[in-house]
């Protein structure tokens, strides 16, 4: 029974002795936390900083310290170096919050006139005592541009202001579609777009052509005569893309604009129209000269002065004359050459209308009053038809 009781005494006073030394410890703790712990405030200075590569050199550049930063340390031994490292951090934070892109990149620029380069890291570092801290900020773009020791920013078309090489910038009014805007990538509206702007008659951008018939032209105006190119579709029949008015394609028609002394040497049509001619030599205004050739004269018609000449001559051999209205003259027609073939011709108001000077010519349904030399039709002297 003694030796029960000594053993639950004995437990007894290891339990209380435990509760003191835990209530002991407590009680220390609070006189601490009362005035024992000591607080330790360390500072370290700030500065901004720019990493950089050029030409695969890295270079740092950084400005002042002018930034400081306080940090602390508590216990009944503070830390000096975590109340450093604490306000390094801080100082860094400060310096980051107030580096700026622009203005530090113009300080690079001031050493690198003219290059082009990356950033590697921009922001703030705290250095007090061996301790040193970062903190880095967005340095987007990373790509720089130095041009005469300025920073150069490329221009951002869209943005409404005009900068750079930009011909126009509207921002929001940019369009491909509208004419006349200002086009998405900042240029004026031009000959090529797909747009039809002020001054242009069409615009099929890459499908514009010089070459293919009916197309939209390279400066933006429609298929037309003289452009060098046979538009059919738009009743060319020739086009050699020049204004001469002789050489058989006339206004985009084949045709011959007569005139004075026009010697016909092969098939000839000549443009239709009423000319006001004279002949001076006396030598024919139009001479056919030429052998096995026709002259077309339809919807044509040559006016003398009634001061004599010749309105057409004939002197080349095997000669189809048609269609030609002649007046004013002194002779309206005069064939010459053998086997020439005239027919629906209207010589009228002509001193002498028609003649021939030879013995082998097939006229028919030519109308005129005043034929001589033989001239016949269907068997009687004369033209088929008179004047009327």
């Amino acid at each position: 029974m003694t030796e029960q009781n000594d053993a639950r005494y004995v437990r007894y006073r290891f339990v209380f002795v435990s509760l003191f030394s835990t209530l002991f410890i407590l009680l220390l703790a609070g006189i601490i936390d009362m005035g024992i712990c000591k607080t330790l405030t360390r500072g370290c200075k700030g500065a901004e900083t720019i990493q950089y590569e050029i030409n695969g050199k890295r270079y740092t550049h950084t400005e002042p310290y002018r930034y400081n930063g306080k940090g602390t340390s508590k216990g009944t031994v503070p830390s000096p170096n975590k109340a450093r490292a604490r306000a390094c951090e801080a100082a860094a934070q400060l310096a980051a919050r107030a580096a700026d892109r622009n203005r530090l990149l113009q300080k690079v620029c001031a050493k690198n006139p003219n290059c082009t380069g990356r950033i590697l890291f921009m922001g703030g570092v705290g250095r007090s005592k061996g301790v040193q801290k970062t903190h880095s900020v967005s340095a987007y773009p990373l790509e720089f541009q130095c041009q005469n020791g300025r920073i150069y920013n490329k221009p951002r078309c869209g943005n409404g202001k005009k900068e750079g090489a930009e011909e126009c910038d509207d921002g929001a009014n940019n369009s491909d579609t509208r004419p006349n805007a200002c086009r998405t990538n900042c240029t004026r509206g031009r000959c090529g777009d797909f747009t039809v702007d002020n001054g242009e008659e069409c615009d099929d951008g890459n499908k514009n052509s010089d070459k293919i018939p009916g197309a939209c032209r390279t400066n933006c105006k429609r298929a037309n005569c003289g452009d060098g190119v046979l538009d059919v579709s738009e009743g060319e029949k020739c086009d050699d893309g020049n204004s001469d008015p002789y050489d058989g394609c006339h206004e985009c028609q084949e045709c011959v604009l007569p005139k004075d002394n026009l010697t016909i040497t092969r098939d000839t049509k000549l443009c239709p129209g009423s000319y006001n001619l004279r002949d001076p030599g006396r030598d024919g205004v139009i001479r056919v000269t030429g052998n096995n050739v026709t002259l077309d004269c339809r919807n044509s018609q040559l006016n003398g002065s009634g001061r004599g000449g010749i309105g057409i001559l004939v002197t080349g051999s095997n000669v189809v004359l048609r269609g030609c209205s002649v007046k004013g003259f002194e002779t309206g027609i005069d064939v010459r050459g053998e086997n020439a073939v005239a027919f629906d011709n209207r010589a009228c108001g002509n001193s002498i209308d028609v003649k021939k000077s030879t013995p082998v010519f097939f006229p028919a349904r030519n109308t005129c009053n005043k034929a001589v030399n033989g001239w016949s039709e269907g068997g009687k002297a004369g033209c088929t038809e008179n004047c009327q």
